[in-house]
């Protein structure tokens, strides 16, 4: 997961994609939330309710994640280093 504040905590870049940093955290948490339902899901005997629920929640949790990023294009530069 990379973090990176810039000058001001005006933006925050989350993978590469810069956003305010409020969403940075919700990101970041949902970054976090879908390794450990990889890692749940790691343990977990494929083909059962249980592995299916975890892939359900991947799949939600990456497509609110990819939302954050997509509601933010645009914003800043896209360059780290500005």
């Amino acid at each position: 997961m990379k973090l990176q504040a810039r000058q001001g905590d005006v933006c925050v870049s989350v993978v590469g994609q810069f956003v305010k940093p409020s969403e940075a955290n919700d990101a970041a948490a949902r970054l976090k939330r879908i390794e450990q339902l990889w890692q749940q899901l790691e343990r977990t005997r494929p083909h059962t309710s249980k592995y299916d629920a975890l892939i359900d929640e991947i799949r939600a949790e990456t497509d609110a994640f990819r939302k954050i990023l997509d509601a933010q294009k645009g914003i800043g530069s896209q360059d780290p280093k500005d």
